[in-house]
């Protein structure tokens, strides 16, 4: 007993003294050292004996190199290789040519953290500014399945405390996704995830409210959409109109499709009026059968950013939207109530990411301040 107690304070005691150039997380089972490794920064945790010792040290150091043996306290550890380093470029194509864009870094140490502890498999996608505010994207790379019932249980994860998802999901939000099932949880995992990254990982659960929408602190509007293996989530902090001091930021909407649905059937006569699927073509670069796509995509992010505003149901007719070659986008509300009516000032706005495989399409709705009181 006494050796291993020895042991345990040497090791903290030599982290401690390595403090300035190394991090360090010190737990046990055999001698084995597990590193963790990210673009710019360094952390590993290292195994010895069967107690577990916590030590904590950071620092940043070089990234060129690999580092798979040490020789430390007179015993020889092994490393390996744990998570893949965080993706710093987005690709978004231009309605008219293609470009690569910036994504903006992410600075936040506290993310940077929580990022550190994703499975190799589930990664940032991109990290950008859109017209309607930040905006986050995540990918699940591979066909394993990261969120499965069976791996992610209540029991599991009380045995497992140390488990991953505590370190990126709040508790609540584990609990609320335990009771969805499959195709619903991993949804909700990819959305709340891009949501939690654009928000620095807040301290509250981000669920939803009773329309489906992600329950968020006053004061700063969001919106997330998935697609396959994908989420997506924006984020926007209150915007007064630069023209109007009494025209204010009510609602965001965000969407994510792809650019074309092999083997399915075509969805223009459900998702658009006869005026819209007459005026189909117009976009250099564009098939018609994407453009149908591309306009659903809006309806939904415009319906989203809508509806705090509206507070009803509106169907797939009861609006036209009008795609611009230059990334932006109109829309005529046709809404037997006139709810529209509330709606001070609409953007939208629309890209093709992942060289042209998807439609990423944003909105914003303003509304008169007297408007903006009562926002459902």
């Amino acid at each position: 007993m006494l050796p291993k107690i020895l042991t345990q304070l040497l090791l903290s005691l030599f982290a401690l003294l390595i403090r300035q150039s190394y991090s360090f997380s010190f737990a046990s089972q055999k001698n084995y050292c597990y590193i963790d490794k990210n673009e710019g920064s360094f952390s590993s945790s290292m195994i010895v004996n069967h107690k577990q010792l916590l030590v904590s040290v950071r620092n940043k150091i070089s990234r060129e190199g690999s580092i798979y043996s040490t020789f430390c306290l007179g015993r020889s550890y092994r490393f390996r290789r744990s998570t893949k380093a965080i993706p710093r470029r987005m690709t978004l194509t231009d309605p008219s040519k293609s470009t690569t864009v910036n994504s903006e870094k992410i600075s936040s140490d506290k993310t940077e953290d929580a990022l550190s502890y994703l499975p190799e498999n589930l990664n940032l996608w991109f990290d950008t500014s859109l017209p309607e505010g930040r905006c986050i994207g995540v990918v699940k790379t591979n066909e394993k399945e990261i969120f499965r019932r069976n791996a992610l249980t209540r029991k599991s994860l009380t045995e497992e405390s140390n488990h991953w998802i505590y370190s990126v999901f709040h508790p609540s939000e584990i609990d609320f996704a335990m009771n969805l099932k499959k195709n619903t949880r991993n949804s909700f995992w990819l959305g709340r995830l891009a949501i939690r990254i654009a928000l620095d990982f807040p301290d509250y659960p981000i669920l939803k409210d009773r329309y489906g929408r992600p329950l968020l602190m006053k004061n700063v509007y969001g919106s997330i959409s998935h697609k396959q293996e994908r989420g997506v989530a924006l984020i926007s902090l209150p915007v007064i109109d630069n023209n109007d001091s009494n025209v204010r930021l009510a609602g965001i909407g965000i969407d994510l499709e792809m650019t074309s649905r092999p083997g399915r059937s075509n969805i223009s006569k459900r998702v658009l009026t006869i005026n819209e699927r007459k005026s189909l073509g117009n976009i250099p670069g564009v098939p018609k059968d994407e453009e149908v796509l591309l306009r659903f995509s809006l309806k939904e992010a415009i319906y989203k950013a809508a509806h705090p505003l509206l507070c009803q149901y509106v169907s797939f007719r009861e609006a036209e939207v009008t795609p611009f070659a230059d990334g932006t986008a109109s829309c005529t509300w046709l809404l037997d109530t006139k709810a529209d009516k509330r709606i001070a000032k609409l953007t939208a706005h629309w890209k093709k990411v992942l060289d042209g495989n998807f439609f990423l399409t944003s909105a914003s709705v303003y509304a008169k301040s007297d408007e903006g009181t009562n926002l459902q």
